[in-house]
């Protein structure tokens, strides 16, 4: 079994020809290509998540209709936002005329620069976007009025904000600001984006299960 596994050396030309090929797709098209990797990664994060909770419990399916909504906040949301923090960053710090000589200390703070406007636009609007969408999606699919139940889901919306969200922007500092402080001092600038998503796989598997909790039970932090 082992012998049909090729070797990583035999790999290495394909990883090459693959970085090559996405390296081109991000100079033709930055956002099209950011945006498409993010939402693969959103739908990877999602669907180990919901793979655990099936394996867990060992009842239920894949919900696809959860799988789109999630998918949707990182086409429509998530990434756009990296997209615009990094070039903000970039641009703010050279206007300021300040140096770009790779530093710790440098890093750290164009990483805070980075996740405090994200940490308070971006938890909230996670948790009101796909609370509101998952309601309104599931309504469509089981042929009943998009409003119907209106009420339950802003009293869902304001649960989740007041258990939740304090939860989140807590655990993403003690991610975000890290990675991005090495985002920051060590990876090309048009591969931010890319690097910010393959993390985010594990961060996207943990806000599923935060989101879906009651499918999921508790989740540590």
């Amino acid at each position: 079994m082992l012998a049909l596994c090729p070797s990583p050396l035999a790999c290495r030309p394909i990883f090459r020809s693959a970085l090559k090929w996405y390296t081109t797709r991000l100079e033709r098209a930055v956002w099209t290509t950011n945006i498409a990797s993010g939402s693969l990664v959103m739908f990877l994060g999602d669907g180990i998540a919901q793979c655990d909770a099936i394996k867990s419990q060992g009842v239920g399916e894949f919900d696809w209709v959860r799988s789109s909504v999630m998918v949707s906040w990182a086409a429509m949301s998530d990434v756009p936002i990296n997209l615009a923090l990094f070039a903000l960053v970039r641009r703010t710090w050279g206007a300021l005329g300040l140096s770009t000589r790779p530093s710790l200390v440098r890093s750290a703070l164009q990483a805070a620069c980075f996740f405090v406007p994200g940490a308070l636009v971006r938890n909230p609007a996670f948790i009101a976007y796909c609370t509101t969408l998952e309601h309104a999606a599931c309504n469509l699919v089981e042929r009943r009025p998009v409003g119907e139940g209106w009420d339950l889901c802003m009293s869902r919306v304001r649960t989740k904000m007041r258990e939740d969200l304090l939860t989140i922007v807590s655990s993403s500092a003690s991610l975000w600001l890290p990675v991005n402080t090495f985002t920051f001092y060590a990876v090309p600038a048009r591969f931010r984006a890319l690097w910010t998503s393959s993390v985010a796989v594990c961060w996207l598997t943990y806000l599923s299960m935060i989101q879906h909790k009651a499918e999921h039970g508790p989740v540590s932090t």
